[in-house]
């Protein structure tokens, strides 16, 4: 006979039988018998400590102290873990990492190795990828009892002694740096000693005066001819603080990459305070609104003197993307004709800073990390540096190189949108009717791509999408950097900035609306609020409906760009003092004028900054302060440089070289001119 299957009456342990309990409570009664006695129900969150073997995922060896003589190599390694047979541990990393929202990828290992010393024994007849795998196997073996097979495109060695060779590439940016360096000493010395001999040359070397780009920089907000611009001080504040909050978004990059303790950042995404930074991707809106409106109010303020056409939407487009783009090598050509053409809003800062990133910047630091951070970028610029100069780098995916310059591709699109509605409508009834057709495009396609693509409705920065800067990210490829998905707060920035030109005309009273002054003063916690609302999309183990996500992409837009727009006319029209003064504050217009250099060059600081730790750094919210500061301070600084040897000599440089003072009789090419050079120079 048979015996009985009593299984049912003995079940297995499972994993979540070694759990610990839910809930357990103590005797209460027996508990409290006697003076002091005390007893508390407490709610607590489980954690792990540092040496969790959950938590393994990155390693580095000394760094320097390998690279000390001949052959020695260093080589950082990704790896995935793996098992002969059925283990328990792997199966706990790999439920682990399934919650990817808020965990790293535990399956993926990321050590620094020293081959020559680590790795001696298994040199003898191996390459160097079959050294490093048999040894990172018998480590991993020994002590967890799994194995790992390498990532063979992320593998990344240095040899001592290694260097890189200089070619043509490099000296052709260091000749230009050089070239613009002596002009900046000409130029300044001339201002001193040779100031009232006037000639043509004379002009061009004061462009890059140090003394006079400094007045510049320093000169109070709203000066020029056009009072109704010193209105828009405002944008000042609007433009600095956005940069800062920018910088701050990106940060946190460095201890995600290099840190020792990585459940540290694991816990945060828990912290509601956190997607404050996590949804930040909202506050780039503020440009794009920013943009919009200054196109829409100059372009009035120009058509009170020349009237706008569809004949002149070529022309000024031409000269726009001309003046923006050209001067990358030293030839005669390229050193006379495009200087003369370059607008350094943003472009050049832009090519300048592509140039660096594509040569010598890989020249200025080492350590383990040092090319998966910064040689991954140099090579995908040195590969796709011809996207940034067609400002289509925006729609161009996967590419490491310069990736948080897709704002500055969707801007110029936008802005050939906004000139294209202004040349060709010259009502003002179709003017907006073309505006609230490209607001209402800007609603449904970025719908349209999360329904098609099943997209999130932001872009979710979780710790492994953020490590590799986003390149990776489909929602961040498909709808997040595109044009035609930001579309909506550009079309609320055209109508606003012809609504404030049309109020500004028509002698508006603005002490009838103060008693709306309550709605004014909920626009930055209104902004607050919105930012961290991406925290719905967080929770672990929920999965948002697709109708939840097709709504909340375009409205959070619709509902930010609004509280920008109350924002703006209360600033304008004087309704309270505290946020204007906060916003109009003249020290903001030196922050201002150096912003967006700022935004280009703060990624490289912040990759800088991770790739050149040859140890793992401990994170903690002191630890990333502290980070923040440092990293705002060099952007700065190096935004400083920029700005005062680039950005301000070339700006002035166009306007002497192609727009000279007035004549008594005008054509309309001189007003066409003097028409897109007062549209840019606001920009």
């Amino acid at each position: 006979m048979n015996p009985i299957n009593t299984s049912w009456d003995q079940p297995k342990e499972t994993e979540y039988d070694r759990l610990p309990p839910l809930f357990k409570l103590d005797e209460f009664y027996p508990c409290l018998r006697g003076p002091g006695d005390r007893y508390c129900y407490v709610n607590a969150r489980l954690t792990a400590n540092s040496g969790s073997e959950l938590l393994l995922i990155i390693q580095l060896d000394e760094f320097y102290l390998c690279l000390r003589g001949p052959k020695d190599r260093y080589c950082y390694v990704t790896a995935r873990l793996t098992a002969n047979a059925g283990s328990e541990l792997l199966h706990i990393i790999q439920e682990y990492s399934a919650s990817n929202i808020t965990h790293y990828d535990h399956n993926l290992i990321h050590w620094g190795i020293c081959v020559t010393k680590t790795c001696r024994q298994y040199l003898g007849n191996h390459t160097v990828h079959e050294a490093l795998e048999a040894c990172l196997n018998s480590s991993l073996q020994q002590t967890y009892q799994l194995q790992a097979r390498l990532v063979e495109d992320q593998v990344y060695c240095t040899e001592f002694g290694e260097t890189v060779p200089i070619d043509t590439g490099d000296i052709i940016v260091a000749a230009v740096f050089v070239a613009i360096v002596i002009l900046n000493i000409l130029g300044t010395f001339y201002d001193f000693r040779f100031i009232q001999q006037k000639s043509l040359v004379g002009g061009i070397l004061l462009c890059f005066s140090a003394k006079r780009n400094w007045e510049r920089l320093r000169a109070p907000p709203g000066e020029g001819p056009e009072p109704r611009r010193r209105r828009l001080n405002m944008f000042n504040g609007v433009k600095s603080l956005t940069t800062f909050l920018v910088v701050f978004g990106h940060s946190p990059i460095t201890a995600l990459i290099s840190s020792n303790n990585p459940h540290f950042t694991e816990l945060n995404y828990y912290n509601p305070l956190f997607h404050i930074f996590a949804n930040g991707n909202l506050i780039v809106q503020s440009f794009f609104l920013m943009s919009g409106f200054l196109l829409a109010f100059n372009l009035l303020l120009v058509e009170e003197k020349t009237k706008l056409s569809w004949r002149h939407f070529p022309k000024i487009t031409m000269l726009r993307w001309m003046r923006r783009y050209k001067i990358t090598t030293p030839t005669l050509t390229w050193l006379l004709y495009p200087f003369f053409f370059v607008q350094i809003d943003p472009t050049l800062r832009r090519r300048a800073r592509c140039s660096v990133v594509a040569t010598w910047m890989r020249r200025f630091g080492n350590g383990p990390m040092w090319q998966t951070a910064v040689g991954a970028e140099v090579d995908a610029c040195r590969r796709d540096w011809y996207y940034h100069l067609l400002y289509v780098n925006n729609y161009v995916d996967y590419s490491q190189c310069m990736g948080h310059a897709w704002y500055l591709g969707a801007d110029m699109m936008l802005t050939i949108l906004g000139l294209l509605i202004f040349c060709t409508r010259s009502s003002w009834r179709a003017r907006k009717t073309a505006i609230g057709v490209a607001l209402v495009v800007g609603v449904l396609t970025p719908a349209a791509h999360i329904y098609f693509q099943n997209l999130n409705a932001i872009v979710l920065l979780s710790p492994e999408v953020t490590r590799n800067f986003l390149v990776n990210d489909p929602t961040f490829n498909n709808m997040h950097k595109r044009t035609h998905t930001n579309i909506v707060c550009y079309a609320m920035g055209l109508a606003l900035g012809m609504w404030v030109y049309k109020l500004m005309n028509t002698n508006f009273d603005v002490t009838k609306y103060k008693k709306y002054r309550v709605i004014y003063w909920c626009t930055f916690p209104a902004m607050l609020l919105l930012t961290m609302s991406g925290g719905v999309f967080y929770i672990d183990g929920i999965q948002v409906p697709l109708v939840v996500r097709l709504f909340y992409s375009p409205l959070v837009k619709i509902l930010y760009g609004m509280n920008l727009v109350v924002l703006t006319t209360g600033t304008v029209f004087k309704l309270e003092t505290v946020y204007r003064g906060l916003l109009e504050w003249r020290g903001w217009a030196v922050f201002a004028h150096l912003s967006y250099c700022a935004y280009l060059v703060h990624v490289s600081v912040i990759r800088y900054s991770a790739a050149n730790h040859t140890s793992l750094l401990h994170a903690s919210f002191f630890h990333i302060a502290l980070t923040y500061f440092g990293q705002l301070v060099a952007t700065f600084i190096l935004a400083f440089l920029c700005w005062m040897m680039i950005e301000a000599p070339f700006s002035q440089l166009v306007k002497v070289c192609f727009y000279p003072a007035p004549k008594e009789q005008k054509n309309e090419e001189t007003e066409l001119t003097r028409t897109s050079n007062f549209i840019i120079s606001s920009k």
